[in-house]
């Protein structure tokens, strides 16, 4: 997913961008979809497989930096 959908599913919500409603629906993505999805299935699967994967940076402090970004610098 790209950071244009979750622009367009704001759109079809009403939630304007940047709002704290928006910020809120990627907080839910992130905590939700993310951890309790994509990171597991993608363990699952590969472990089943016998593949080496490597899943994308998440520390803390990277996640919480980027949270504070203002729209315009995230593209």
């Amino acid at each position: 997913i790209t950071f244009d959908s979750y622009r367009q599913a704001a759109a079809k919500l009403g939630v304007r961008a940047n709002s704290p409603e928006y910020r809120s629906l990627l907080l839910a993505d992130q905590r939700n979809y993310l951890v309790n999805d994509i990171l597991a299935k993608t363990d699952r699967m590969s472990m089943a497989h016998g593949l080496e994967v490597r899943p994308m940076l998440l520390d803390h402090r990277v996640v919480d930096f980027s949270r504070g970004l203002d729209d315009k610098w995230i593209k």
